[in-house]
């Protein structure tokens, strides 16, 4: 069994998470976005009067999940036909992300009693006790963590092996890395369509945990123009109706920051325009 040696599986998997939660700022910045996205999703039906009290247990909650998710992955890597090969570690983050529901549906098999903690199932029951029409988000949001614990677990796998992910720097557009997959938000991602000099036209998808019959879930378009001696980049983005209302700024602001922060572009010098639309088709000349 890979880095467990005299600890059992529960206590290795509380002391790395705990070492993560005291000594790696950047896994409570993800930790605290990703909290902080799936509240904000189950909190839109929450009552004021209720919201403290669903703050307390969603917070409990989340941190039950992603410890097992990343404990799930621990009892895979104890059993001695289990192999996950040095090739697949050393992909690029956003693929790796992509492909973790699948994996973690083949594990758990979708079964409650493996997929919710004993705080996630509290937390469930006292939701759909106190509200109607939440089922849905609440088993999604169950199975996202527990997904993002998993991952978790396989990155600090990669490091313990002493291995990097392959490079794209030599792949990198305005918006975005060419040859990877950029999660905007938990569950939607960038992915290049198309590219050219003055051009770049990329897919938002939603993530794999999400169960649907299209994975698109908009576009983006940045095109950059020359104006006499200043260059303006022309930003559109189409976002599915599908996506939740408070989702779309978010996703809009994100985009907005990947091409300021990452180009030292100031705002005026961005157009961006946004729509929402009912479905995306592709016309087939015959």
């Amino acid at each position: 069994m890979e880095n467990i040696k005299e600890m059992n599986l529960y206590d290795y998997t509380e002391q790395k998470i705990m070492s993560h939660y005291q000594n790696n700022p950047e896994f409570n910045k993800t930790f605290i976005r990703l909290e902080r996205y799936y509240q904000t999703k189950l909190g839109l039906t929450v009552k004021e009067s209720h919201l403290e009290k669903f703050k307390e247990l969603f917070f409990s909650s989340a941190k039950a999940q992603f410890f097992n998710g990343y404990f799930i992955i621990q009892e895979l890597l104890s059993k001695e036909d289990t192999l996950i090969k040095d090739e697949w570690l050393t992909q690029p983050d956003g693929f790796i992300t992509q492909q973790i529901p699948q994996l973690i549906r083949d594990i758990t098999h979708e079964e409650d009693e493996v997929i919710y903690s004993p705080d996630m199932r509290k937390f469930k029951m006292w939701m759909i006790t106190t509200y109607e029409d939440v089922l849905g988000d609440l088993n999604q949001t169950a199975f996202d963590i527990l997904c993002l614990g998993a991952k978790q677990a396989l990155l600090d796998l990669r490091e313990n092996r002493g291995l990097q992910p392959l490079s794209g720097n030599e792949e990198m557009g305005v918006l975005s890395d060419f040859a990877d997959l950029n999660f905007i938000t938990p569950q939607v991602f960038l992915d290049i369509q198309l590219m050219s000099q003055s051009t770049e036209s990329w897919n938002l998808h939603f993530w794999d945990s999400v169960k649907t019959s299209d994975i698109k879930a908009g576009e983006v378009t940045l095109m950059t123009i020359t104006q006499d001696v200043k260059i303006i980049y022309d930003l559109n983005i189409l976002l599915s109706k599908r996506i939740y209302e408070s989702e779309r700024k978010v996703i809009i602001e994100s985009i907005l920051y990947l091409v300021m922060e990452r180009n030292d572009i100031p705002r005026e010098h961005i157009m961006l325009r946004y729509a929402t639309i009912e479905d995306f088709y592709v016309f087939v000349q015959r």
